[in-house]
């Protein structure tokens, strides 16, 4: 039994699903008579109705109908028996698996013409090629949903909700008009070394502390350093300190007010699908994911690999992880190496990354890290705006940058001068509260400056 006909003919019992797909679903793409019946039973009973249809009304009107054909009822039943075995499938899963199943039957009975007739003398290559036609179509959308611009949102309302910022610093969040929003790519760029990672966790702590749920994909280090690395965004303590602090940093974890998952899959290959699968399945789990990182981008896969142009496989993931952010509503950040050549340039540009321009093309935000040996053992880093869709904006900012610490703000405000203690990342202990004494007794009274 074909298990994707049997998904397919489950969905169209719910009345939106017929509506929208029984134009582009024909009878005879399904492989067996009791399918293709069944399917006709399935629109007559929409015919009847305006509602949803249930099973076991479909078995009552299968039974009447095919009252002697008991072998063909039979059959029929055992489809319907599967169908109820099955989960409700998402409308956007839907929708692709629609297209590729009416696509891919298109094509065969493209081939099928082809092989049938090919040395026939009234062989008409018009009708292979319509079908082939008609299925690239049906591979490309069916989705007719537009927007009437003279119903849409007011100038006064904002068009980019749920912008998260970088947390390094508010004067260039303000440069991207608060952040990256939902729906959008946002790409970090740099040569190797200089903090990619680092920046991406101190995204998923920034988010957390702010009460966001975070994703956090990593293909770049074990989830052990990700943990290690994300408890010193929040107390600016070296390893060895977390060691010898480990009950203070515990209690501190507990207090985060958002939730960061964190998926290992350092040791194997990756797709966006199986990212895609893993945020359906934490939804139906009941866990809201609201920033998504990928660390990072160019270590994941293709779901398709194209071995002729490696370079295209570097824009279908781009394009496959913008589409996820579009779909879960959600910020996407990931990670982008720069090409070897850009290490003496003083600002990375658009034709620094990498060797594909489509992910220029594809990204929303792109920040660029820029750091030479001097300015690493300075801990300072130069970060610029390479590209954002909000304005012409392309603004320069000097940060402090303690990596070892995971340490990072914009050089110049209050910041820049003040000792931080350990601990200083639990936002939820007011100043000067018992629980901050307790907090910081725990803690030794030791400083970021002074951990001995």
């Amino acid at each position: 039994m074909n298990i994707l006909e049997v998904a397919i003919l489950r969905s169209l019992m719910v009345r939106d699903n017929w509506d929208t797909l029984s134009t582009v679903i024909a009878q005879d793409m399904f492989d067996t008579t009791a399918s293709r019946r069944l399917y006709t039973f399935i629109g007559g009973m929409h015919e009847e109705s305006t509602s949803n249809l249930s099973l076991s009304n479909l078995k009552l009107t299968v039974h009447a109908t095919l009252k002697t054909q008991t072998g063909f009822r039979d059959e029929i039943e055992d489809i319907i028996n599967h169908m109820a075995e099955l989960d409700d499938i998402d409308t956007h899963t839907l929708h692709r698996v629609v297209r590729r199943f009416c696509a891919r039957s298109l094509s065969m009975k493209a081939i099928e013409y082809v092989a049938a007739h090919m040395d026939d003398e009234n062989y008409d290559p018009s009708v292979p090629g319509g079908l082939l036609t008609k299925a690239s179509e049906l591979g490309l959308s069916i989705d007719d949903d537009v927007v009437d611009y003279s119903e849409d949102l007011p100038p006064n309302e904002n068009v980019r909700s749920g912008v998260l910022g970088y947390g390094f610093s508010e004067k260039f969040d303000g440069y991207l008009d608060g952040g990256k929003g939902k729906g959008e790519l946002s790409i970090y760029v740099s040569i190797s070394g200089v903090g990619k990672t680092s920046m991406l966790l101190l995204d998923a702590s920034h988010a957390a502390k702010l009460g966001k749920n975070v994703l956090y994909i990593t293909r770049e280090i074990n989830k052990n350093k990700c943990v290690q690395r994300l408890d010193q965004c929040y107390t600016h303590m070296d390893k060895y300190a977390l060691t010898a602090n480990a009950q203070s940093v515990m209690n501190m974890r507990s207090k985060v007010p958002g939730k960061i998952w964190i998926k290992d899959w350092s040791h194997r290959p990756t797709t966006v699908a199986d990212i895609r699968a893993l945020l359906l399945k934490m939804a139906q789990a009941g866990k809201r994911v609201d920033l998504l990182i990928v660390d990072y981008m160019e270590l994941i896969s293709a779901e398709f690999y194209n071995s002729n142009h490696p370079r295209l496989n570097h824009t279908a993931v781009c394009i496959d992880l913008r589409a996820l952010a579009n779909e879960f509503q959600i910020p996407v950040s990931t990670a982008w190496q720069a090409k070897r050549a850009a290490i003496n340039k003083l600002y990375l540009e658009k034709d620094d990354l990498g060797e594909d321009w489509n992910v220029v093309k594809t990204a929303d935000i792109i920040i660029g890290l820029n750091q030479n040996n001097e300015e690493n053992k300075g801990k300072v880093m130069r970060v610029n705006i390479i590209k954002q869709r909000e304005s012409t904006n392309r603004s320069v900012m000097h940060l402090f940058a303690d990596l070892d610490a995971m340490r990072v703000y914009e050089t110049g405000t209050q910041e820049d001068t003040e000792e931080v203690e350990y601990g200083a990342g639990n936002t939820d202990l007011a100043e000067g509260s018992e629980a901050a004494k307790e907090e910081q007794e725990g803690l030794g009274g030791r400083t970021a400056s002074n951990p001995s």
